[in-house]
């Protein structure tokens, strides 16, 4: 079944801006609840550190590759709800299950009978290209500049671009009491509500806070040093005291945020002497599969638009813009 044309379109147009579906990345499970207390209402979640473990399970079982990308393995475990994993993570499989199907929209498993081998073009190698590619083909190393004092100051302050913790904003829980009357005779039992009012915490009610440090350097894979320095420098804990778990959460979006935007700002590319040999287009082997479950588009091999007889892909997204590229 596709998607209405309003949704895919709406689909496409995020994954233009950058965000990527059906990606498992380290956070994926962190979110499953492991443990709840029925009378406080406390949950406990996996954690980021703990959905890492078994993403690393799922990488080296064969669910996904090192893109992140779902595999058939993992298609088909969903599809015979029959997942293996290590005997820490054997009491969650349901909610694995349930995360991973809403994770793979759709159970396309590819046909073995359909699988050819991808052939390069010889023409599509003309001069032109051969200029991109000596363009192109040097490798290079990369290194992050991340300066924790900044990240600490910009967390907590702000920039001109990005609130900082300083400025959530909580209100006190508040609370519903509702009483009623129960009449019992011979025709059952009837309640009537007699009454009912709200209020909310008392700036002076003592109640246990949750651990916000354990709970920031799971959300945030920060050091506790550094969950601390945070902390020591905003001066709106009282807002915490108000409402811990809209403060928590706020708080890691936030330092999430000014961490994700300096990584962003302090990659530096080096080039490094080795490049990328030509003959990898002809060495490797690369294999496509045909047919409506299939992750290829066939190029015209008369026009040469592109290196392959077949534009091998990823997604319905990628298939549409690789046949509308042949069309063009």
């Amino acid at each position: 079944m596709s998607l209405p044309n309003s949704t895919e379109g709406l689909q496409k147009e995020y994954e233009e801006d950058g965000f990527l579906f059906e990606i498992f990345d380290n956070d994926t499970f962190a979110t499953i609840v492991v443990n709840f207390d029925d009378i406080t209402g406390d949950k406990e979640t996996l954690g980021i550190e703990n959905s890492t473990k078994l993403i690393t399970e799922f990488k080296d079982n064969g669910y996904i590759d090192d893109y992140g990308k779902a595999t058939d393995c993992l298609r088909m475990a969903i599809k015979n709800e029959d997942i293996r994993v290590s005997e820490q993570f054997k009491d969650i499989v349901p909610q694995i299950l349930e995360v991973t199907n809403s994770k793979t929209k759709s159970l396309k498993i590819k046909n073995a009978s359909e699988k050819v081998e991808v052939k390069v073009i010889k023409e599509a190698l003309p001069e032109n290209f051969i200029k991109l590619w000596d363009k192109i083909k040097y490798k290079t190393t990369y290194r992050i500049d991340f300066n924790s004092e900044e990240l600490i100051s910009n967390a907590v302050n702000g920039t001109s671009s990005l609130v900082g913790i300083k400025d959530i904003q909580t209100h006190r829980a508040t609370y519903l009491y509702k009483r009623s009357a129960i009449k019992m005779d011979v025709a059952g039992i009837v309640a009537k509500l007699v009454g009912e009012y709200n209020t909310s915490l008392t700036p002076n009610a003592r109640y246990q806070l949750p651990d916000i440090i354990t709970y920031l350097q799971n959300e945030t894979s920060l050091t506790r040093k550094t969950i601390v320095a945070i902390l020591q420098s905003t001066t709106n804990l009282d807002q915490f005291k108000n409402n811990p778990l809209i403060y928590m959460n706020q708080a890691a979006k936030i330092i999430n945020k000014h961490k994700n935007q300096l990584i962003v700002d302090g990659i530096k590319y080096t080039k490094i002497d080795d490049a990328y040999e030509q003959f990898l287009f002809t060495s490797e082997t690369v294999n496509a599969y045909l047919g409506v479950n299939g992750n290829s588009v066939e190029a015209d091999k008369n026009k040469a638009k592109t290196l392959y007889e077949y534009i091998v892909t990823d997604s319905e997204v990628e298939r549409e813009f690789a046949r509308k590229a042949e069309l063009d």
